[in-house]
């Protein structure tokens, strides 16, 4: 789940500009192979290689960084995270508990193996879709929908 929101969620604008530099290095680099600029043709070799590196690297990255974050918290255990929704949306994770309101939800990913509620742009609650258990997943959707007008 947490390499999912990682690649589809948190990282995905900045893999789509490595693709759109990545892709602009080749139109360079045709360009400039077609003009005998060997100058250009080097410095569309380098953004190529720069996109490639960053488009695969970030992601990888911020797992990493996040799973860190996570031990930390937690003294090095992996902890169950626990999400209540009630009045508020109450989040435990070992000794570590937050509360949010409905209206701090700024967009709902719906991914293959998650659901995502966002908080911001980089924060979000992750939530297993076979998780629940009480109600089910399909009873959630209408449910969040409502509180959050999302």
């Amino acid at each position: 789940m947490l390499r999912e929101y990682v690649y589809k969620v948190v990282s995905r604008n900045i893999v789509l500009m490595c693709v759109v530099v990545f892709l602009l290095g080749v139109f360079l680099l045709a360009l400039s192979r077609s003009n005998g600029d060997n100058f250009m043709t080097g410095i569309a070799a380098v953004c190529m290689v720069i996109a490639v590196v960053v488009g695969v690297l970030t992601p990888r990255l911020l797992l990493r960084e996040i799973r860190a974050t996570s031990d930390r918290l937690n003294n090095g255990r992996k902890c169950e995270t626990v999400v209540r929704f009630g009045e508020k949306i109450t989040m435990e994770e070992g000794t570590t508990s937050m509360q949010f309101e409905y209206s701090q939800i700024t967009k709902i990913h719906d991914l293959k193996h998650s659901y995502v509620l966002m908080l911001g742009r980089q924060n979000g609650i992750l939530l297993n879709k076979t998780g629940f258990t009480v109600g089910s997943f399909e009873d959630f959707q209408p449910f969040i929908r409502e509180k959050t007008g999302k």
